[in-house]
Order: C-alpha cells, then structure tokens, then sequence
C-alpha cells in the first residue's frame, strides 16, 4: 500500500533509522512507479543515504534528481545536499567537484544560497585554497548586514583563512585583527562566542610585530586577550571549556616564555581552581613551575 509505505518512510525519518529509511525508499520506488510522490521519496532517499555516511551513492542520486525534478525548491535541495556528500567524499577530485555543485546553488539566488556560500568557503580553506576562500567572503561580507544570522560565522571564516595566510603574507594579519576586533562588538553578550574571538585575536597579535621594522611581537596584548577570558568567568563557571582553557594555556606560554614565573603559577591556579577538563594538567603545571623556581607562598 502506498500510503503504507509512505508512513514507514516517515517514521524512519523521524527515528532517524537511516538504513531503515534507506530500505524503506528503495522498497516504495520499485513497488510504486507510477507514484506522484517519487522525486520527494527520491530526495528522502538520497539524504538518508548522505545521513548514513553513503555519501557517494547519496551524490549521484541527488545530481540526477537535481537535473529532472521540476520543482525549484527540489532541486535547490538536491543540489546542496549533493555538494555536501562530494565535499565529504574521499578524494580531492570529488571536493573540487563539490564546490562547482555549491556555485549551481549559489547561481540560483535562492533559499539556500547563503548557506552554499558558507560552506563554500569552508571547503575552499580545507583545501588551502585560502586567497580563493578570503576573496569570496569579502564579497559576501561587503553586502551583508551584521543582523544577518550568517554574519558572524562568514566573519569567523574570513579571520581564518586571512590568518592562516600570515605566514607568507603577513599584510593578511592585520585584517584578520580587524575582523576579530569587529566581531568583539556582536559578542558582547556572548560570551562562549566572545572566548573564540579572544583566542583567535590572541593568536593572531602573537604573530603581528609592534610596528614597522619591529622584531618582537605583540605578546602583551596577546597575554591581555587571553587573560580577559579568564577574568571574565570569575566566581562562576565559565561558559564554555574549550577555548576558556586555550586561552589559559596559551597565557601560560607566554608568561613562561617572558620568564614571569609568579604570574605563570597564579594563572595556572586559577585555570585549575575551575575545575574544568583540563584543570588536573593546570595543577601539574603551576606545581612543576613552584619547583623549578623555588616559588612558595608567604
């Protein structure tokens, strides 16, 4: 029965059984194939295939559907879920090939387009195509709105790739500082956001020199950027671990390697008495520097 079969299918989606679901769609297409309802149950196909880690075969079913569906919200679909299974794909042949399925979606100027533009560049840093990456959220960025929910992690994106480009065009940094300077206003009531964008400016000053001709960096304002995340979760758990505790052991190192062994030992203890993941190996840390150094409290 049809509608049988079409319940089966929706319940399988809802379980999130993916082989079941696979089964299910397979079993509808050669029992009904005169059915209306084939290019939704193609589509439902071809995603839980990509759901269930198939994601070659998941390609190849919605490229096709993409091509002979003519329902533009079908096909959008289809085409953005078939640019994610080749992006996941296991050779870099079928990642190119999936940033030429992003731009069919971007082409279309529709309901998806933003998120294609996203992934997009995502998939163009993975691949260290970073100029290409910086270039197409520039664009991006220069007609967006900051209220657009796409606003802040397009701007992420860009402080990466223009980061990750530091090393052999250092001119890149000081736009990546730009970027995470202006992300610090959207944050401000954010604050596991907020831990992300000190981190990545910490990161980035360490590499930037004070000025021209300068041979340090900037560790100092670095040390302030990391150290105002710890500050920030004083008296209280801090509202996310990972890049609170980064940020604590990158302050670490650069305490260290200025050789300010009291301060080192103090932030140590303070990354510790949160006793977040990783508050044992801040313990371990500011005991080993009491040692060496003969520090001991008054």
């Amino acid at each position: 029965d049809e509608n049988a079969d079409a319940a089966r299918l929706r319940l399988a989606f809802r379980a999130a059984n993916w082989p079941g679901a696979i089964a299910t769609a397979n079993q509808f297409l050669a029992s009904h194939p005169d059915s209306p309802a084939r290019p939704q149950v193609t589509l439902q196909l071809g995603e839980a295939l990509f759901r269930n880690g198939d994601h070659n075969e998941a390609r190849l079913i919605l490229e096709k559907l993409a091509t002979t569906t003519n329902e533009p919200a079908r096909s959008e679909f289809a085409w953005f879920l078939a640019a994610r299974a080749a992006a996941l794909g296991a050779t870099t042949q079928s990642r190119e090939e999936s940033l030429i399925l992003f731009d069919k979606v971007i082409a279309a100027k529709a309901t998806l387009a933003p998120m294609a533009r996203l992934e997009k560049a995502r998939l163009l840093i993975d691949l260290d195509r970073l100029t290409d990456a910086a270039s197409l959220l520039r664009d991006w960025l220069s007609g967006t709105p900051s209220s657009d929910p796409l606003y802040v992690p397009a701007s992420l994106l860009l402080g990466e790739a223009l980061y990750a480009q530091g090393g052999s065009h250092p001119i890149t940094l000081n736009e990546a500082l730009a970027v995470y300077d202006g992300l610090r206003v959207a944050a401000k009531n954010q604050p596991a956001l907020l831990n992300l964008i000190q981190y990545r400016r910490g990161l980035t000053l360490e590499l930037l020199p004070r000025g021209q001709g300068a041979k340090t960096n900037r560790d100092g304002e670095a040390l302030d950027a990391y150290y105002s995340v710890l500050e920030s979760a004083t008296g209280h758990k801090p509202a996310e671990w990972k890049w609170f505790e980064l940020c604590g052991f990158r302050a670490l190192k650069l305490l260290e390697k200025a050789q300010r062994w009291q301060a080192a030992v103090a932030v140590a203890e303070k990354i510790a008495s949160f006793h977040g993941p990783r508050s044992a190996d801040a313990s371990d840390y500011g005991r080993q520097i009491r040692l060496e150094h003969m520090i001991w409290d008054e």
